[in-house]
Formats: C-alpha cells, structure tokens, sequence
C-alpha cells in the first residue's frame, strides 16, 4: 500500500530515520477527522462528567490532549492492521485490543508514564506525535514490568524509551 507524504513529513521521517526510528504512520486526513471528533467526544463527556480537573497532563489544553490520545490509538490500529473501537469514557477499558493501552506526547524524548490504578496486566505503548498526521510508535511495556521501583517518580512511573521494548511484532496481542 502506496501513502502519499508532504514534503514535511518526508523530510521529518528521513531526519528521525537517521537516528535510527522506525516505526511510523501516517494518518489521512479522514483517519485525522475521526480521530479528533473522537477527542472532542472525549473531552465533552469529560466535562459533563466533572472528570475536567482529574486528567493527568502536561498540556495546558485538555482538548489538545484528548484528540492527540485518540489520534495514537488510531495510528497503532492501524499500523497492526486492527480494529479501532473509536471509544468514548470506557474507564479503564483497553485502548485496543483486550489489554492494550496507548500513552501518546508530542514530545519526542518523552517517558511512558503508568499511575498507580493502572492496570499490571495490560500492556502500554508510547505512540510521538510528531505533527498532526505523523505518529511514531517507539515501544511497550507490560504494566508488571512498568511498576517497579527502579522507574518510581513521585506518583507515578516513569519509563524511558530505551527501556521499552522496541519490537511490536511480539506484543502480546490479546485481540
């Protein structure tokens, strides 16, 4: 399957590929579309449901941060050729797939951040959004290999790229 790239996005896979990143996906911009109404779902409900004030991030923009999460998810669906759920509020539920649960930053040196009710047996995976449509996936970790000491910072984990696993093709994929 043939993708069409922008120059910009072309020039950013050739410069990160240098340095030695692979995993890529490119996003249409119908693929974009569903996954920032999706994020605005999310945020919507959020609100209503006076979670708002809850979320943990960085960003200054909840909505910023609950369309680029849905944009991940869809990215990593796509790149292992699965089914996206497009879910809006489940809790705890799998981002994908029965234990799979998506971490994105458009951060590029980002660490993969599990809390404390995340779950041990599920699996998360770091997914960088380097523009709107470009997402790398830079690797996993099961949430029993997360929470160790060795990663503890304040209330949480956090886990740096080098430690993920970097091959996605032996995730275990309970879909």
């Amino acid at each position: 399957m043939t993708r069409q790239l922008n120059a910009e996005n072309r020039t950013l896979i050739l410069r990160i590929f240098l340095q030695g990143y692979q995993m890529f996906i490119n996003l249409t911009k119908f693929e974009l579309k569903q996954a920032a109404m999706v994020g605005v779902d999310r945020r919507i409900e959020s609100i209503d449901r006076g979670l708002h004030s809850k979320k943990f991030t960085a960003r200054t923009s909840y909505w910023e941060t609950d369309i680029q999460g849905a944009a991940a998810e869809m990215a990593l669906a796509k790149h292992l050729g699965k089914y996206w759920g497009f879910s809006v509020n489940v809790g705890k539920e799998a981002d994908l797939g029965a234990d799979m649960q998506v971490r994105s930053s458009a951060h590029p040196n980002a660490h993969l951040i599990v809390r404390k009710p995340d779950s041990e047996s599920d699996n998360y995976i770091l997914v960088i959004a380097h523009n709107e449509l470009l997402y790398e996936i830079k690797g996993w970790i099961s949430g029993k290999d997360a929470k160790t000491e060795a990663y503890w910072n304040k209330d949480s984990w956090w886990i740096p790229q080098e430690r993920l696993n970097s091959d996605i093709s032996i995730l275990p994929q309970a879909l």
